[in-house]
């Protein structure tokens, strides 16, 4: 077991993210006995993620500018965090066959058994096991903090990277460890640790016809440290024509965290018995990043400060967030499925719905909830994106499947309810709380009466 003393802070502490982590009551988070524990990556279906984002030690000054550059992640009451705007209809989103690569510089996967939480900021983890150890392994901060687009446009070493849309790739995460004597007791926690720079290969099908290419980093546009962050923006080639190239970009933290709702325990039994426990680390391409031509005239001369990825010649902007990545741990024999939830959202112009999918598996009667990701995805006519304020860290539930009555709250980083009065598995409508502002919100503390449907069951476990 390893111990981890860095202290790794969450913007989310004062900047609420699109990321979602899993807590609250209901049946076990990891119910399984132990084994051989194998993390798996499930692509080019839609699962989602349940994660809590975290960063390393790096000073942060309040965010006073709502023009700030990092609008992209952050929403803080009285603030729209960025979302792809146009008024020409120049606004698309990838697909799950038109997201080509998606490549992590991981550091490591771990299952620890305590970790300070303070906020949406961790520090102190301790009882890990690992699940997946990298190149560099968890531990190498000051690799962490030098290495930025810079040095990754300069890296020749492709041993590197985990490409999440690559079967090969993935293979490389299916790292089995045996449980021992020494890894028995609960696991409250699960972490994933990588850089902040990402590489990306994408083709964005626009809504009003017409397509948007990732391209090839040109240049380190910005080294911006507007509000006391280490992060570059990337300067990108003529996205209008194909065909899409690797973009390397940076974001302002990596990795993420989540605590279980039940602990995941490992017993005496299940060392005798050897059982086997494997990790499916579920994504979901489709929506997952947002391309759009900025509002107004284009002026090829002038930066774009609102933007991490930009084509400066074409004023057009990639928006690329977090990688949504839950572990959904499951023993031998068990699927793991999702419910897909749609929730009206946008109009107009930002004619758009929320999607929102929960993940459990098929062996627990009561279907609890494993895992949680929401996205916008953009409709019929719609030439801006509303940023997305249906996001959380935590996720509550009472009731049951068997009585027809679960019904599903989400919360945020200080667990004050953000959705409130999804039944899973009906139609039917769910009370937004304004707790930031964006998409229905115009208003802190605002209500807002959002009807949703239920979409229905899928399978999403390869094996």
């Amino acid at each position: 077991m390893t111990n981890t003393s860095t202290f790794r802070f969450a913007f989310l502490v004062a900047f609420p993210m699109v990321a979602v982590a899993i807590t609250g009551c209901g049946s076990g988070i990891l119910g399984a006995k132990g084994g051989t524990l194998t993390p798996n990556i499930i692509s080019g279906v839609t699962p989602a993620a349940a994660l809590s984002l975290n960063s390393r030690a790096i000073t942060l000054s309040p965010l006073d500018d709502a023009g700030s550059p990092f609008r992209d992640f952050f929403e803080v009451a009285g603030y729209m965090p960025y979302a792809a705007t146009s008024t020409d209809g120049t606004v698309g989103a990838t697909t799950a066959a038109s997201l080509k690569s998606l490549k992590y510089f991981i550091q490591g996967i771990q299952l620890c058994q305590t970790m300070t939480i303070t906020g949406s900021a961790y520090s102190n983890a301790s009882g890990c096991i690992d699940l997946y150890t990298g190149p560099v392994g968890n531990n190498d901060q000051s690799l962490y903090n030098s290495y930025t687009i810079t040095e990754a446009l300069a890296d020749t070493d492709s041993s590197r990277w985990i490409d999440l849309m690559s079967a090969t790739d993935q293979a490389k995460l299916k790292k089995g460890i045996t449980v021992t004597l020494a890894m028995k007791g609960s696991y409250k926690y699960g972490k994933i640790d990588f850089f902040r720079p990402i590489k990306t290969t994408a083709e964005f099908p626009l809504i009003g016809g017409g397509t948007y290419y990732s391209k090839a980093s040109t240049a380190v546009a910005r080294d911006n440290n507007e509000i006391g962050l280490q992060v570059e923006s990337a300067s990108v080639g003529d996205m209008t024509t194909g065909p899409a190239e690797e973009t390397v970009y940076m974001m302002n933290n990596g990795g993420v965290w989540f605590p279980f709702v039940k602990d995941f325990e490992i017993t005496d039994d299940d060392i005798k018995n050897q059982t086997n426990v494997s990790m499916d680390l579920v994504f979901n391409p489709a929506d997952f990043g947002k391309a759009s031509k900025a509002a107004g005239t284009c002026d090829p001369t002038a930066d774009n400060k609102n933007a991490f990825i930009y084509d400066k010649a074409n004023c057009i902007t990639m928006n690329m967030p977090y990688v949504r990545m839950n572990p959904v741990p499951r023993k031998g024999g068990e699927k793991t499925y999702k419910e897909t939830y749609l929730i009206d959202y946008g109009t107009g112009t930002s004619n758009s719905k929320v999607r929102m999918e929960l993940y459990y598996v098929n062996s627990d009667t009561e279907k609890s909830i494993r895992g949680v990701d929401s996205t916008v995805v953009l409709g019929t006519g719609a030439t801006s994106e509303p940023s997305n304020v249906i996001n959380g860290y935590y996720v509550n539930q009472t009731g049951t499947i068997a009585g027809n009555n679960a019904t599903v709250e989400i919360q945020d980083y200080q667990k004050s309810p953000v959705l409130t009065g999804l039944v899973r598995r009906t139609n039917g409508t769910a009370t937004l709380s304004c707790v930031y502002m964006g998409g229905p919100c115009t208003a802190t503390g605002a209500t807002s009466s959002l009807a949703y449907t239920y979409v229905g069951e899928t399978l999403v476990s390869s094996d």
